[in-house]
């Protein structure tokens, strides 16, 4: 049963008997009536909705007669629908839209960060590689310099290649600095 956009009260009388009351024309048949007052009555709360009917109810007590108010609520329902489904579809193009258009400029702010990023890792791998090759120059002639089959001017050749070498890698970390 369904009630057509309506608001309308409806008593049960000290006999038994119905009465309806509303602004409207029409009133719903006694069957119809009958079935929402029994199920209003019957409610534990004294108001409640109905959503199957689309009818919500508020119950009044008079000392000689019961009565409850029903009234239509199928344009709040369906304006509750309309609501819902319009925040879905500004969700759906907010997701569609903007999410793209966020992740094009995440792209885009990250960009020279991941390109600093490259730079510093091969600027590590040149100063590495430029360093090593003096240190090993160093390193190999400290140890000739430890064997005593040298002669004194291979000994002062190495000390010179020594001193050479870290006076260029003095150089290189002032300019790795710079």
């Amino acid at each position: 049963y369904r009630i057509p956009n309506m608001c309308f009260v409806v008593t049960k009388m000290p006999d038994g008997s119905y009465h309806a009351q509303t602004d409207e024309d029409t009133i719903p048949d006694l069957a119809t009536l009958k079935a929402l007052f029994a199920m209003a009555e019957a409610s534990s709360d004294q108001t409640g909705i109905f959503y199957q009917q689309k009818v919500r109810f508020y119950k009044l007590q008079h000392k000689d007669s019961n009565g409850i108010i029903f009234m239509d609520i199928s344009k709040d329902i369906n304006a509750l629908m309309n609501l819902g489904l319009n925040c879905l579809l500004i969700w759906l193009i907010v997701l569609v839209v903007f999410f793209p258009i966020s992740w094009l400029l995440a792209r885009a702010i990250t960009h020279p960060v991941e390109l600093a990023m490259a730079q510093q890792q091969q600027f590590v791998a040149d100063a590495s590689h430029e360093l090593k090759t003096p240190l090993t120059v160093i390193l190999t002639y400290s140890e000739l310099l430890k064997n005593p089959s040298y002669s004194p001017q291979d000994r002062q050749r190495f000390m010179d290649s020594i001193h050479t070498t870290a006076v260029q890698m003095r150089q290189l970390v002032a300019s790795l600095l710079d």
